[in-house]
Formats: C-alpha cells, sequence, structure tokens
C-alpha cells in the first residue's frame, strides 16, 4: 500500500508534511517508535521547506534558520534535537541522552510554528491536504 500523498505527489514533501503533522496532533502525545522516526522525518521536511524560503543556503540548515526572524534559543533546540536524533546509524551515542527523543512531539509543534511564522498561508493549506488524505485513508474516524 502506497500512502495517497506519495502516489498523488511527485515528491514526498506533502506526506512528510502528513507525518510531522499528524505526530503534532496526537491529543495522547507520540509513541517511542514515532519519536524514532519523527527526527528524520522533521529534518527531511525542514530541509525541503528552508530550501525553498532561503534558496541561496541551501545546504547549509543552520545558515538558512539564522536567517528567518525567529527566536533563536527554539531554532537551536530544533536543529539539536534534529542533528542527534537523524544523523547516526545507531540507536544513540553514550553522550546523548535518549530521553530527548520525549521532546518530539514538542519540538515538531515549534517547527510546525516555525513555518507557519514564515509562511502560515502555505502551513494551513498542507494541513488542510494532510487532514482530508488521512480522512480519507480512514485514520481520521479512529
Amino acid at each position: 500500500w502506497l500512502d495517497e500523498l506519495l502516489e498523488k505527489h511527485e515528491s514526498e514533501y506533502h506526506y512528510l508534511f502528513s507525518c510531522v503533522y499528524q505526530a503534532a496532533s496526537e491529543q495522547s502525545g507520540t509513541s517511542l517508535k514515532q519519536n524514532y522516526i519523527l527526527p528524520n522525518i522533521t529534518r527531511r521536511l525542514l530541509e525541503a521547506f528552508m530550501a525553498f524560503r532561503q534558496p541561496q543556503s541551501t545546504g547549509n540548515l543552520w545558515k538558512q534558520l539564522e536567517q528567518i526572524p525567529y527566536d533563536k534559543s527554539t531554532k537551536v533546540r530544533i536543529l539539536r534535537f534534529i542533528n542527534t536524533h537523524s544523523h547516526h546509524g545507531e540507536i544513540g551515542e553514550p553522550e546523548h541522552d535518549l530521553s530527548i527523543l520525549s521532546e518530539a512531539q514538542s519540538v515538531i509543534r515549534e517547527v510546525l510554528d516555525l513555518m507557519a511564522t514564515i509562511d502560515k498561508d502555505h502551513v494551513n493549506a498542507m494541513i488542510s491536504i494532510a487532514t482530508e488524505a488521512n480522512h480519507d485513508n480512514g485514520e481520521g474516524d479512529q
């Protein structure tokens, strides 16, 4: 089974946004299983969004984020979270506290807020697409 958003769109962007949005919207929190994949999914989403918004700095996520008018400590928190948990081939390094993964939901909410601060119309349109797709897939009926 191929997710409708991957089938309908030429890139994975819509699908990644939907995954992040749905996890951010979970009322009961996210599971540890979700938290392990969220940093990677969030990184890919943010890189794609920023490549469009800051094309002159593509390939340097920190430089792109620096150019965005948003709380610096929140940008550092986002970058620390996605760098720590999406760049390694193993579950974790000894110096990294895996309990940081418990911050996944709050960090991805901050990512969505950052994106909305930059382009609210885009984020609202993406939320509409993600909500419709999840409803069509039966996920909205649970």
